[in-house]
């Protein structure tokens, strides 16, 4: 329902867009995993929703969720190249409704009625507790960067959220999660 595109590239009628900047940062939509998150956005209601991106990179997942509807997104990276790219991407863009701030996955509070979280299998069990702890109790937890051997290990983290939708790409998985 979009078209990603670089700064430099045509725009036709009736097309809705996002430009990235390909840079540092992950997340110009070709990996996989990028691409599973945003297959489970398509298929998830952000409208009006507040909308947290873990390991933001580009930026790519927060626009998308305004794309949808959502009402405010908080990009956070811990890495300052990738949070520099997520701001020109935004200003780019000129959205308005997405923070952009460099930090610590742990550092991070808040409730959010969705989390988006693309990112691997290490991270996920150091975090996974504090994850849960940042959403809603009837929110949704979108997550990818799961290999298919990991994917047994990577749902055991996130209990007592259950996977309500999967889809896979190649070797990489994504889930919608729900309490």
């Amino acid at each position: 329902d979009i078209v990603i595109r670089a700064p430099w590239n045509g725009r036709r009628e009736g097309v809705t867009y996002i430009t990235i900047e390909p840079g540092m940062a992950f997340g110009t939509g070709r990996h996989e995993s990028t691409r599973l998150m945003m297959k489970l956005m398509r298929q998830t209601d952000l409208a009006g929703k507040r909308v947290l991106d873990l390991g933001c990179g580009s930026a790519l997942l927060s626009l998308y969720a305004r794309v949808k509807g959502a009402r405010r997104v908080y990009a956070v990276d811990n890495d300052l190249d990738a949070v520099l790219s997520a701001q020109k991407n935004v200003l780019l863009n000129g959205t308005a409704g997405v923070e952009v701030v460099c930090a610590d996955l742990m550092d991070v509070s808040g409730r959010y009625d969705v989390v988006l979280a693309n990112l691997d299998i290490r991270t996920f069990a150091l975090s996974s507790g504090h994850i849960m702890g940042l959403l809603k109790k009837k929110g949704t937890l979108i997550v990818s960067g799961i290999i298919g051997r990991e994917k047994k290990e990577a749902l055991r983290l996130f209990v007592p959220w259950e996977p309500v939708m999967e889809v896979r790409k190649n070797a990489w998985r994504g889930f919608v999660l729900r309490r």
